[in-house]
């Protein structure tokens, strides 16, 4: 069969490839799809080409939107998300279906844009991926050892080795975890290493979303700031969720952003002592100047001993910013030197604070049920067997305990459930390598629900009768979990 016709009995075989042009590709041991270079595509060229081994053999479409036509078409411009993905695609991106992780048929939302839209509507996935195509080598892989109970201390060694690179792709090994890594142990790895990094490395102070760079000079001496930064750079090119713990009026000033503060929660402010002082400057100037005029001044306000009532609502914010970020200075620009030793991540991040601020910040919302719910494909066995009978009995219990969760009257949450399956607390800013899974098992024992991790797969028992057995099986296997390859 020649080229021409072998093309021909493609598209008759695909119909939607159309006439858009095609290429011919193999997959990798750690399956990824690569393009091979023909000399005639053909059966008795991909016969006879070595680059196949044991592969099979995939046809992908060369243009993700070959039909969508150029930018400067305005009225042809949209972007497509797959379901379970909070990546969106814009329609003139280069790129195959596959290069997308559109590998199969699949729920896509489309969104139409207008012309104006185009150069604005700009997603941290976006970015994120132009700087893994632009600094980073997945083909290569840094073996990171990690220890459970010592996540912190592991990432820490890991940096200090001589083979370690930020650029290479990493794969992770729990000690006494007999699991390979295609994707659950880094998720998993990266989610409890933001936690310690956040509460654990002494950097930080404050609450989760209201956290505070700690005023420390020995940190700064043995570049903690440093080292927290290149981590959380490290974790958020690898795929990681992002670090979601700064107060976002600290992330705006970081960035360079104007803000007063006047609009500042002082509540949020860590310490005690310090919150008490800020609150007396919302009260009669005469005896704040009194009683806390040195301590303003010090805080690079000295016009406090001139100030007049009006001027009150502006010193509270300059005293806010002196505290939370003119006070840390020093610890911050070591920060932004530990993100930008990683490919300059942080100019990257400051230059669209906008679309990075939920990854930084606590602003993002949590998964609702309709959210959490489209997440997952349901792989039913087929209908009318007994089989899918005692599935939808399972499924009706899942459904009910969605709505618990989603109206609070449930002791699991989303968070948790996501956790247990995928590893990561919320969706990636890449979205998941795949799409996770509902798959069943027949209930001989009074077996666990148990997940795969790397597959995104939760296998639940056929034949629930009710949603209080589902919610207790489901709570035992939570507060059991110890992690991936454990269960």
């Amino acid at each position: 069969m020649d080229e021409r016709a072998f093309h021909q009995k493609i598209r008759e075989a695909f119909p939607i490839i159309g006439e858009g042009e095609i290429e011919i590709c193999r997959v990798d041991r750690r399956r990824r799809v690569i393009p091979v270079e023909l000399s005639s595509v053909c059966p008795a060229a991909i016969k006879a080409c070595p680059e196949f081994g044991r592969s099979a053999v995939y046809v992908r479409l060369k243009d993700l939107f070959a039909f969508a036509g150029s930018d400067d078409m305005a009225s042809e411009v949209f972007r497509v998300q797959l379901s379970w993905s909070s990546n969106t695609i814009l329609s003139t991106v280069d790129g195959s279906l596959l290069d997308h992780e559109i590998s199969r048929p699949s729920t896509l939302y489309v969104l139409w844009m207008s012309g104006v839209q185009i150069e604005d509507d700009v997603t941290a996935a976006d970015i994120i991926r132009t700087f893994q195509r632009e600094n980073l080598n997945l083909d290569e892989r840094v073996i990171v050892v990690a220890r459970r109970r010592k996540i912190l201390h592991s990432a820490c060694t890991a940096l200090k080795t001589s083979y370690f690179a930020w650029h290479k792709s990493p794969q992770i090994e729990f000690v006494g975890e007999s699991a390979d890594d295609y994707g659950g142990p880094s998720r998993e790895f990266f989610r409890l290493l933001m936690q310690d990094v956040q509460s654990s490395f002494g950097v930080f102070e404050g609450k989760t979303g209201q956290m505070f760079f700690n005023y420390d000079q020995v940190a700064v001496e043995m570049k903690r700031y440093f080292t927290a930064g290149k981590l959380i750079a490290w974790s958020l090119m690898h795929g990681g969720s992002g670090f979601k713990a700064l107060d976002s009026t600290l992330f705006k000033l970081m960035c360079g952003q104007a803000d007063s503060a006047e609009e500042f929660d002082w509540h949020n402010l860590p310490d005690g002592e310090i919150q008490d002082k800020v609150r007396q400057t919302q009260e009669d100037i005469d005896g704040i100047v009194s009683s806390l005029g040195d301590w303003i001044a010090d805080c690079g306000v000295p016009g406090i001993y001139n100030a007049a009532p009006k001027d009150m609502r502006r010193i509270y914010g300059q005293v806010i910013k002196h505290y939370i970020y003119f006070r840390t200075a020093d610890m911050i620009c070591q920060f932004k030197d530990g993100m930008n030793s990683c490919g300059n991540l942080w100019q990257i991040v400051e230059k669209n604070w906008k679309v990075f601020l939920p990854l930084f910040t606590n602003e993002q919302k949590g998964l609702t049920r309709d959210e959490f719910r489209a997440l997952f494909t349901i792989c039913w066995s087929e209908e009318g067997s007994n089989l899918r009978e005692r599935e939808e009995d399972t499924i009706f219990c899942w459904e009910l305990l969605l709505n618990s969760i989603q109206e609070k009257q449930s002791t699991i949450t989303f968070q948790e459930m996501l956790v247990f399956i995928t590893g990561a607390d919320s969706i990636p800013p890449l979205g998941f390598p795949g799409e996770p899974r509902i798959e069943f098992y027949t209930q001989e024992s009074r077996r666990l629900p148990f997940a795969s991790t790397c597959g995104m797969v939760l296998f639940l028992p056929r034949g629930i009768q009710e949603e209080e057995e589902l919610t207790d099986l489901l709570n035992t296997a939570l507060k059991g979990y110890l992690g991936f390859g454990k269960i």
